[in-house]
């Protein structure tokens, strides 16, 4: 007599657990927002131009959470928020080349020091971080609930 194969299925529960996201994989989903950071201190997004490039990002990051995450909100959220993070960093540690490159911008700064535009541009992290947070998450658990989530049944 064999035994049954290893699963992460318990009896008890309609549907089998999720293996987890992995650092590995929420490394590279953090990856593509480099890209957005550099992007945007290239001058290549503009002022609208930068929450299309966002939407479709936070989409595939709340599809991967809710198939793969076993607490898809935490780690989509957990995602955005770096994301965030990073991003901004690479405008913040660019922010001359920001200003060169982005006139919107520097409009908008034009009679205030480099030093306050970095800080303005840093403090986007708390206050936008958030809300990007909560939309990857909010994403990500809409997206798992549609397919089953804990209860393993589709809503209707």
């Amino acid at each position: 007599m064999t035994a049954p194969p290893a699963t992460n299925h318990r009896p008890d529960s309609p549907a089998p657990e999720r293996a987890g996201l992995g650092a590995a994989r929420a490394a590279a989903l953090c990856a593509p927002a480099l890209a957005i950071g550099a992007a945007t201190t290239a001058g290549a997004l503009g002022p609208w131009t930068s929450g299309a490039v966002w939407v479709p990002y936070a989409a595939v990051v709340a599809l991967v959470a809710a198939r793969r995450a076993r607490r898809p909100f935490v780690a989509a959220a957990g995602i955005g928020l770096v994301a965030v993070a990073v991003a901004t960093l690479v405008e913040a540690l660019r922010v001359n080349a920001l200003l060169a490159n982005n006139a919107w911008i520097a409009d908008r700064f034009a009679d205030r020091p480099v030093a306050f535009v970095r800080y303005q541009v840093l403090m986007r992290v708390p206050f936008v971080g958030l809300a990007t947070a909560a939309l990857f998450g909010a994403m990500a658990a809409l997206l798992a609930r549609a397919r089953g989530g804990a209860t393993g049944k589709a809503h209707q």
